[in-house]
């Protein structure tokens, strides 16, 4: 069953839209206002983003290259070149500048003698983020093997 509503423009005209056209009316309305093109437009940006987080799957090999490789390598080297792996470390890694500025406020306010804290929860951190990255490469270099260094 089609149904129809009236709908009425800025401009005072009328029009009649029926159901099979509200989905594109809607659309179309909402494109026209500020916000509507400020959210399509971020997210245009988050899919580009995803995009780009994507390129690096297996850089330069190929699916001939791969045909020897064991299940667990083509498992790993499915998991790093996944989105997910590539926003967890983009993560860590945001989150390790985030410890390395605070670690540098702390100690210039130490050296400065307003207040020395300590740092001991700053190395914790440190250490935890060298173990991922440290299992970050490990993990690629068992994928990549002889094309690691190419």
């Amino acid at each position: 069953m089609e149904t129809s509503t009236q709908s009425v423009k800025p401009n005072g005209s009328s029009e009649t839209i029926h159901s099979s056209d509200s989905v594109k009316f809607v659309i179309e309305r909402g494109m026209q206002t500020d916000c509507f093109r400020s959210l399509h437009e971020a997210w245009i940006g988050a899919k580009e983003l995803v995009f780009f987080a994507s390129l690096g799957e297996l850089d330069g090999i190929s699916d001939r290259q791969q045909e020897g490789w064991s299940q667990t390598r083509k498992r790993v080297a499915k998991m790093i070149g996944s989105h997910f792996f590539s926003c967890l470390i983009t993560a860590v890694v945001i989150a390790s500048v985030a410890i390395v500025i605070i670690d540098a406020d702390r100690r210039a306010k130490c050296a400065e003698g307003i207040e020395c804290v300590g740092f001991s929860d700053l190395r914790l951190l440190d250490g935890i983020f060298l173990g991922i990255y440290t299992i970050e490469i490990v993990l690629r270099l068992y994928v990549y093997q002889m094309y690691f260094f190419s």
